[in-house]
């Protein structure tokens, strides 16, 4: 099964679960710990909700990481147990744009600024 990221409605259903996208600002917030609502969808998988995102947008929250966050390498643990992965260039066919520091701190300022 492919789901478009390119536009459209990301968050589908699919066989009655909800199936919600997490963006690498979604990623990002969920690993510092700063977006409850996130924490709660990966922490407590709930059955009736998929949760899913690609490997581009981890690599993108990863790299936004600061040395002084509060970063746990157990909330990553937790993210890839309760999260499906999709590989982007099988969504998309073309390969991982490179991460810019401008688009990681663009990334960064964006998530922390939702806190």
């Amino acid at each position: 099964m492919k789901i478009e990221i390119r536009g459209g409605n990301r968050n589908q259903q699919i066989q009655g679960r909800k199936l919600i996208y997490l963006n690498s600002e979604a990623v990002l917030r969920y690993l510092l710990g700063t977006d409850e609502k996130i924490e709660t969808m990966v922490m407590c998988r709930e059955p009736a909700i998929g949760l899913t995102t690609t490997d581009r947008d981890i690599y993108e929250a990863l790299a936004s990481l600061k040395p002084d966050d509060d970063f746990k390498i157990n909330r990553l643990t937790k993210f890839f147990e309760n999260v499906d992965v999709k590989s982007f260039r099988e969504i998309t066919g073309s390969e991982k744009p490179v991460l810019t520091f401008e688009k990681a701190e663009e990334l960064r300022k964006s998530a922390l600024k939702q806190k």
